[in-house]
């Protein structure tokens, strides 16, 4: 009988210690989350900042099933130390929990940046539910809110944030995803959209320091622009301090490999802390759900000793807020291999770029395109090539760029 530990409140630690339940009736499976929660779906963060969804709903699992399958899970420990050689966890609370088998799929803790101010009330990360709980809490107090972050999931943050009728400022770093996207006038069209939304979209900016006495008032921008603002949210990185000192590989995340081993033997990573350190393989901040649950079942099935093919879903990243909608779809990077056709429609405000391989359609972005999204799907999907009615469409005028 085994002792198996699950670190984290991903729904990726969840699936695997239902997968590893069911082909092991014996071993004993604890799942200690990082926050005081019982596991939940970050991807449902958004939806709980507008109102569209209850707390109920952001959790993977009712407790019920944990106690039918025999699934410790303990949410009022917090973690000091993990000793690899040893197979031990320690807690604030001096506690000492072994294990034979350890997956790592949650940060320990946020890391936020190193700036001035840093620790004033009103600033927020967005990865723990421990966070949007104080987010939810605050929300009605602030007229202002700053968030900074180069993900969709962000994104997402800021518009739900914006149908609570707040003006909202959503800064994107330098080698941002949109910057990356769009040409100079597409975005200039995308910013005058999101501010009529309450939106206002700063780009290639970082916030240096933010400003108050006790509590967040304004934040500074490395252009030296003051943004009054009494809430700030980053979208941070994982605090991996707690790693140091083991043998355990990691940098920005942890090494890992295609069945999410590490360095160590019977430890594993998965969700956003794992890094595989190969660019194809789809590992963001925010992973959607079929991701994550294809994750839990390669390493359950890893840990009890079987083989499987993991089928990884395509890459599908969107934001919508009333009329105005943007999709990120399949392979969207550069290479030589990869060439691209856009067209950018000003007066209907809507914008079309597909990544070819070849004649085969990999990935898109979509602006305003949201009825094009299943079609572009099927085409990757199936790597098909263009339809002739899409030819047609980038063929009608100049502005098409082919690379």
């Amino acid at each position: 009988m085994k002792k198996i530990l699950i670190l984290g409140s991903s729904p990726a630690g969840v699936k695997a210690a239902e997968e590893i339940r069911q082909k092991d009736k014996e071993s004993e499976i604890k799942i200690l989350p990082v926050d005081g929660f019982y596991p939940y779906d970050r991807n449902l963060f958004s939806e709980y900042l507008s109102k569209d969804v209850q707390l109920n709903e952001l959790y993977c699992r009712d407790e019920k099933f944990y106690k039918d399958n025999k699934i410790d899970v303990v949410c009022d420990r917090q973690i000091t130390r993990i000793n690899f050689n040893r197979g031990k966890v320690f807690t604030e609370e001096k506690e000492q929990i072994d294990y034979d088998v350890l997956i790592i799929s949650d940060r320990p803790s946020n890391a936020y940046p190193d700036i001035k101010g840093k620790v004033r009330n009103g600033i927020f990360g967005m990865q723990k539910l421990k966070d949007i709980e104080g987010i939810s809490e605050s929300i009605d107090d602030v007229d202002t809110v700053s968030v900074q972050s180069n993900s969709v999931f962000g994104f997402n943050l800021a518009i739900a944030l914006a149908k609570r009728v707040k003006e909202v400022y959503l800064i994107l770093g330098e080698n941002n995803y949109l910057s990356s996207a769009f040409n100079d006038s597409v975005l200039e069209n995308i910013v005058s959209q999101l501010a009529g939304k309450g939106i206002h979209l700063v780009l290639n900016e970082d916030i240096i320091e933010v400003l108050g006495e006790k509590d967040a008032k304004a934040i500074k921008l490395k252009s030296q622009k003051v943004i009054v603002s009494q809430m700030v949210i980053f979208d941070v990185n994982a605090d991996l301090r707690i790693l140091r000192g083991s043998n355990i590989n990691f940098d920005a995340g942890i090494a890992v490999n295609s069945d999410f081993k590490t360095s160590i033997e019977d430890v594993y990573a998965i969700d956003s802390i794992a890094n595989m350190g190969d660019p194809s393989f789809y590992i963001s901040s925010n992973m959607n759900g079929e991701v994550l649950l294809e994750q839990g079942k390669v390493v359950a099935s890893v840990i009890c000793n079987e083989e499987i093919e993991a089928v990884y879903p395509l890459r599908v990243e969107s934001a919508k807020y009333d009329d105005f909608s943007i999709s990120f779809l399949g392979n969207i990077s550069g290479s030589e291999r990869i060439s691209q056709k856009q067209r950018f429609d000003e007066e209907n405000r809507i914008f079309r770029k597909v990544f070819l391989e070849g004649s085969c359609v990999v990935g898109a972005v979509l602006l305003n395109q949201e009825k094009e999204v299943d079609k572009y799907l099927r085409l990757i999907k199936e790597r098909d090539n263009l339809m002739s009615s899409d030819i047609d469409y980038f063929n009608q005028v100049s502005d098409v760029v082919s690379q």
